[in-house]
């Protein structure tokens, strides 16, 4: 069984890495819901390497791992670390999939804003504070207050999504 699931895994992470291929793959993985976890598991952990021994996540297949989560929403919550990873990389794709996990942990809520500081026009950052009700924790709201732009992002942001409660 686990043989099958790693040339499972192979055959999406591969497609990952075709352009004609990468929208389709993201999709088809997607689909498998829950089953999709382990695949993802083993690409963000960089288990599953090419046939050279090189890890995909060091070969350009992470952003659709990330999308992937993302079409997953909240089924992908085991995979928070490795977004939240993705969110301290400055991977915009990660920083989306963030949105669609539900209730966030404190910690990838603190990684949100440190990236709006940073990039204080990146609305995907405020979008997801605000989709996963994190747009009102202290602690993030303290980061941000450091930053008048990163504010302003947030309430951009509040004014066009519904935070979840």
């Amino acid at each position: 069984m686990i043989l099958k699931v790693m040339s499972e895994s192979l055959s999406y992470f591969e497609r990952f890495l075709s352009p004609s291929e990468r929208g389709k793959a993201t999709n088809d993985l997607a689909r498998l819901g829950s089953d999709a976890i382990p695949i993802l598991f083993s690409l963000f952990s960089g288990e599953a390497k090419n046939k050279f021994g090189v890890a995909y996540r060091s070969v350009g297949a992470l952003g659709c791992g990330y999308v992937t989560a993302k079409l997953l929403g909240e089924l992908a919550k085991p995979l928070e670390p490795y977004i939240r990873a993705g969110i301290d990389d400055g991977d915009a794709y990660a920083i989306e999939a963030s949105g669609n996990l539900g209730e966030l942990e404190e910690e990838t809520a603190l990684a949100l804003a440190k990236h709006l500081v940073s990039d204080p026009f990146g609305s995907v950052a405020a979008y997801s504070l605000v989709r996963c009700g994190q747009n009102i924790n202290p602690r993030v709201l303290s980061i941000l207050r450091s930053n008048r732009q990163s504010i302003a992002s947030l309430e951009r942001a509040e004014a066009f999504y519904e935070p979840k409660t």
